[in-house]
């Protein structure tokens, strides 16, 4: 019910204005003087305030210049019987919705009071729109890069300053405890931070009901709270449920206190509240859910990194007691099952370390301990030693590999055997993808006038479908997911290239169409810590 204060000195218009408004369903005030205005307006909210331009004590331009002052939220319409045009525009330069002139038709002041209270509802939505989107804009960054703690701080104190309020708080369930716990507050004592059961006094109640509650004067208007006792202190509390998708997470409180604001809230107060945490709800689930996220990438890089370290060592076992036997071979040299299947084991055992070692390199980005150790060396000359460790796998696949470079030496600053582990990567994966008589090319250039190198290694093999180019990098993401795929791996080569090459401040993209084969594009600066 929205709440209407009439000041005029003339009887017959307060009884007229009054028996009207509260046969619309307004709660009506009057005044016939200035006298307790000052009093009355600080420690009651008015959605509206109709005034008489001229009062014995006071008149209604001081008026509405202080409701302007106190009480902003407050719309105020101007009667007069002595309108000038220069009083109008006074009227509705300094803030008042409308300038009614007497006598007046009371359907006119009835349309009027609508339009007023209909426009400062919608101001009020307004104001809380904006408010959250400013709040949202300021959380993102929070999220990112702050606590949930620092994240509930700033939601508290963005709401204390839309709706006004002295003090706050906010209590977030505890799982498995049935409990809400104080986690963020503002002018409170210690003592009043405390633990709440699920259901237990006024937090808890909102918690369990899930319903927002308006606490006026006392316990007034909140019966089921009687038994509860009442803090002087407050005048008036909101109490809002924070719930995400039928889960409840929290609850706000917001209080005015007789000390300070010393007015009460309102109906209209508390449905910007509801407003106001729903969208501060999606704001606390999206940086819980990103908690929960970094903990489980947390777990599973320590598993992976456990995993690899438990496997290399029986494999370096495997690889070196194979090295410790090939002498022996020439004694069985005539029998070709031995020879195949020591080929067999070696072949394996190389590609499992590939994989544990992918594994170990997945796991240090993870955990951002993928290091550098920069040097200046000659591009040239590592693609050089890459292409020749590569010769083998390319002629047993009957593939070309072809280098294309300008003359003169291309020297950079960076880590060389990382870059090598970029080189060998691209390469493998084009020979992987590539049919037998195909062709894989790499090229290096100097550009920027000496300040980038790019590499582009290009193949004609099985290309990259348009809706799966874009996923390439990502981590164990493999164009073909299948359990009937005919090339292994983890799918960490490329998300594994990607970090290695954004450490050295570069850039890595990939161009290709299905069946045509693939182009990956590095660009690296020429010394990265220029």
């Amino acid at each position: 019910m929205e709440s209407v204060l009439i000041i005029d000195d003339e009887e017959g218009i307060l009884k007229l204005l009054s028996k009207v408004l509260e046969a619309e369903g307004y709660k009506v005030t009057t005044l016939n003087s200035c006298a307790n205005l000052d009093s009355l307006i600080s420690t009651t909210f008015f959605d509206l305030v109709l005034t008489d331009l001229k009062m014995p004590d006071c008149n209604g331009m001081e008026i509405l210049n202080k409701i302007r002052l106190i009480k902003p939220q407050t719309e105020v319409i101007i009667m007069t019987g002595q309108a000038t045009i220069e009083s109008a525009i006074a009227s509705i330069k300094s803030g008042a919705f409308a300038y009614l002139l007497k006598p007046f038709n009371i359907e006119d002041v009835l349309v009027n009071v609508r339009k007023c209270l209909e426009h400062a509802k919608l101001s009020r939505k307004e104001n809380i729109y904006r408010e959250t989107t400013h709040l949202y804009q300021l959380a993102q960054q929070a999220t990112k890069n702050n606590t949930q703690k620092e994240l509930l701080n700033l939601i508290l104190e963005r709401a204390i300053k839309t709706l006004k309020a002295d003090t706050g708080s906010i209590f977030m369930l505890v799982l498995d405890s049935n409990q809400l716990a104080s986690v963020a507050s503002f002018g409170l004592n210690e003592e009043e931070l405390t633990r709440v059961g699920y259901g237990e006094k006024i937090v808890g109640w909102v918690a369990k009901n899930r319903e927002a509650v308006l606490i006026q004067s006392g316990f007034e208007n909140a019966p089921q709270f009687a038994e509860l006792p009442s803090r002087s202190e407050i005048v008036s509390s909101l109490i809002c449920p924070l719930i995400n998708e039928d889960a409840l997470i929290g609850v706000i409180c917001l209080n005015r206190l007789v000390s300070q604001t010393n007015y009460q809230f309102t109906q209209n107060d508390l449905d910007s509240l509801k407003v106001f945490g729903v969208h501060s709800t999606l704001l606390i689930s999206a940086m819980q859910y990103r908690e929960a996220q970094r903990q489980l990438d947390e777990l599973r890089s320590e598993f992976m990194s456990n995993v690899s370290h438990e496997l290399r060592t029986p494999l370096m076992s495997i690889g070196g007691a194979i090295e410790l036997l090939y002498p022996y071979m020439s004694i069985l040299k005539d029998n070709d099952k031995v020879t195949m299947f020591f080929d067999l084991i070696k072949r394996n055992s190389t590609r499992m370390q590939l994989l544990v070692n992918d594994l170990l390199d997945f796991s240090r980005m993870e955990t951002n301990k993928l290091n550098l150790m920069p040097s200046w060396f000659n591009l040239k000359v590592l693609i050089d030693e890459t292409l020749q460790d590569l010769h083998l796998r390319a002629k047993e696949k009957n593939i070309e590999l072809i280098f294309k470079h300008s003359d003169g030496k291309i020297e950079i600053f960076g880590d060389n055997e990382r870059i090598k582990q970029v080189i060998v990567n691209l390469i493998g994966n084009a020979l992987k993808f590539t049919h037998s008589g195909g062709e894989v090319i790499i090229s290096a250039k100097i550009e920027e006038g000496g300040k980038t190198v790019l590499l582009v290694v290009s193949d004609n093999g099985e290309g990259i479908p348009a809706d799966k180019i874009g996923r390439i990098f990502e981590k164990f993401f493999q164009v073909d997911g299948s359990v009937s795929r005919t090339h292994a791996g983890f799918g960490l080569g490329l998300a594994i290239v990607k970090s290695i090459v954004e450490k050295h401040r570069g850039a890595i993209w990939a161009e290709s169409e299905k069946g045509k084969g693939s182009k990956f594009f590095v660009r690296l600066p020429v010394n990265q810590e220029a």
